[in-house]
């Protein structure tokens, strides 16, 4: 997702950028656990620099690998981040929601990368993460309020 386009209806010629990190990180569990449950792993969305996203992105959608119980997690509120265990790579599909309805919700994937191919087992985590920006073009006085509003966030845990 290089970029993303939102129309508004209110001003005109304002084009408002926000960064979003999406990211995995994944951790080896040892090999005294189920083989199906080898690897802890979090997929989340973020802002940059501590930027609190919740007050642009309403939730988000992540869409797992349909081997999963519950294959679609929606997160209403921040972090938005899911907590899994696994052994398999997968894309996951993730589909952002604004605060402002009439903005069209923005989809992209994220890899989940569970460990290094040199080393397998290590006990490094392995983080991967994306940088994004959604363009907003003349966003709609609500939208640009929510989006004056960002401030900084907690941390991912």
């Amino acid at each position: 997702m290089a970029s993303s386009i939102m129309q508004g209806h209110q001003s005109r010629h304002t084009l408002i950028h926000k960064a979003v990190i999406l990211g995995t990180y994944a951790i080896f569990r040892g090999k005294k656990v189920p083989e199906h449950q080898v690897y802890a792993w979090c997929c989340y969305v973020r802002g940059r620099d501590g930027e609190d996203i919740s007050q642009f992105i309403s939730k988000v959608e992540f869409e797992l690998d349909p081997s999963f119980p519950q294959p679609v997690i929606t997160v209403t509120q921040p972090p938005f981040a899911i907590h899994e265990v696994g052994w398999g790579q997968f894309p996951i599909n993730i589909k952002l929601y604004f605060a402002d309805s009439s903005c069209k919700p923005v989809e992209t994937v994220k890899d989940l990368v569970l460990f290094d191919d040199m080393n397998p087992t290590t006990k490094r985590p392995i983080v991967t993460e994306d940088y994004n920006e959604i363009v907003f073009v003349d966003p709609n006085i609500y939208m640009m309020r929510m989006l004056s509003k960002v401030t900084a966030d907690k941390p991912v845990q």
